[in-house]
């Protein structure tokens, strides 16, 4: 019987191609780590997991070995999971500044305006960098102008007929709801 390989010896095989399931190794070995560290953090612990998994092996040419690779992956999943807060902060930003608009605030905004991407998906390029650019990094119509090389006019009526599309449809929803 043969002593399993060492970490530094699958990431070797890894990265040379000469072992296609070195990686899978690694993962089976490391993920309790990982998930176990991530589920103290996050609700998302297994979809933060297998990013970290997935940007791991993209990067695995990048490991020097000057830690243990635990490290290095719990470095990674660390990182993935601020990254995914700062995304859903982001998120949540725009559908704040949506929802309060919604029937005046008389109804509850349908689920769906819980789905960022689905209601940005609902606008023109424009309009959804200008919606992003002015709710999310709390740009002025100025700074959305010199970003998108539209007219400051131009910006402002993106930002409003963004704004209007979504709330028309967001209240054709809960009108269908109710």
């Amino acid at each position: 019987m043969t002593a399993p390989l060492s970490d530094t010896e699958l990431i070797a095989r890894v990265v040379a191609g000469d072992d296609t399931r070195a990686f899978e190794q690694l993962v089976l070995r490391h993920q309790a780590i990982v998930r176990g560290f991530l589920r103290h953090l996050t609700a998302d612990a297994d979809h933060v997991a297998q990013e970290t998994f997935l940007k791991a092996y993209r990067r695995l040419t990048y490991f020097r070995g000057d830690s243990k690779f635990s490290t290095w992956l719990i470095a990674i999943a660390y990182n993935e999971m601020r990254q995914m807060q700062r995304k859903r902060t982001h998120q949540n930003k725009i559908v704040a500044a949506l929802s309060l608009e919604v029937h005046d605030g008389h109804a509850e905004a349908p689920e769906e305006v819980h789905d960022l991407p689905k209601v940005l998906a609902w606008l023109e390029e424009e309009e959804r960098a200008a919606m992003l650019l002015s709710y999310v990094y709390g740009y002025s119509h100025r700074e959305i102008s010199l970003v998108t090389g539209l007219p400051v006019g131009t910006v402002k009526s993106k930002l409003n007929r963004a704004r209007v599309r979504i709330l028309e449809r967001m209240n054709a929803t809960v009108s269908q709801h109710v």
